[in-house]
């Protein structure tokens, strides 16, 4: 089930939730196109009590937060689901609560369901290692294997480096972090048969290109055309967990919590 709360979180909320996201402390996981901060129950001085009385207004039943995710980023998320390790007698809803929107976001929710672990979907291969990186002047690029770019920082005393026409601050200790992180990421499904609602219909064209133009459309073949969640600062949107799911093309800068839930 698919919904958005309108109007269900305060000015004075959001400015705790920004305030909480933008306080640099040790719980900041910064990867350059994403800034964020996970918070679990158990950890202290974060606002959980304000969340929580959020999720009490929009939650259709009881619940246990599993994890919170303050994050401000510009990337682009692809298929994926947020099924932990897959124990169906738990999983319960996603929660996005947007705190900053520059100009437009929204999340596409399709009907199609996973039921494994948490999981990327695609059938054309994607490397691993790929990332975008900031060069010296704050430009994004797309560096395709990161652990090539380490290895010209570790061979380099400067406080720059140049690797395949492009330069990059020589910032070693923390490009080998995120290649730790590459490294652990959600396993890549290419063999669609476990998801369900599957066809033989192509995806149309149109709503590729005005949706979901950061995703191949041979990963989208079979798929049902999804909701498309707007977002709104102010709301709160709500799915099952076992929904695939993906950002959209036509987000920019923007800032929110993800919240992931369990049954109580």
């Amino acid at each position: 089930m698919i919904d958005n709360f309108s109007n269900v979180v305060s000015e004075q909320a959001i400015r705790v939730f920004k305030d909480f996201l933008n306080l640099p402390d040790k719980y900041v996981d910064d990867r350059g196109d994403i800034y964020n901060k996970l918070m679990t129950p158990d950890i202290p001085g974060w606002p959980i009590n304000e969340l929580t009385e959020i999720l009490d207004r929009v939650m259709p039943g009881p619940y246990v937060i599993e994890n919170a995710d303050f994050v401000r980023t510009c990337y682009l998320t692809r298929l994926h689901t947020d099924t932990a390790d897959g124990d169906q007698s738990r999983l319960f809803k996603n929660v996005i609560i947007p705190l900053e929107v520059n100009r437009h976001a929204s999340t596409a929710v399709f009907e199609n369901r996973w039921y494994g672990p948490a999981s990327r979907f695609t059938k054309i291969k994607i490397p691993q290692y790929e990332y975008q990186i900031a060069d010296v002047n704050g430009v994004m690029i797309y560096v395709e294997d990161i652990r090539l770019l380490h290895d010209v920082m570790l061979a380099s005393n400067n406080k720059t480096v140049d690797h395949l026409g492009n330069s990059f601050e020589n910032k070693t200790e923390w490009l080998a972090d995120l290649i730790e992180k590459r490294h652990n990421i959600e396993p890549r499904i290419s063999d669609y048969s476990k998801i369900t609602g599957l066809t033989n219909d192509p995806f149309p064209e149109d709503f590729h290109q005005k949706y979901l133009t950061h995703i191949p459309i041979e990963n989208l073949q079979g798929l049902a055309v999804p909701c498309i969640m707007e977002w709104t600062v102010g709301d709160v949107l709500t799915f099952d967990r076992q929904c695939v799911h993906s950002g959209t093309s036509c987000g920019e800068i923007k800032s929110f919590i993800g919240v992931f839930t369990f049954h109580a």
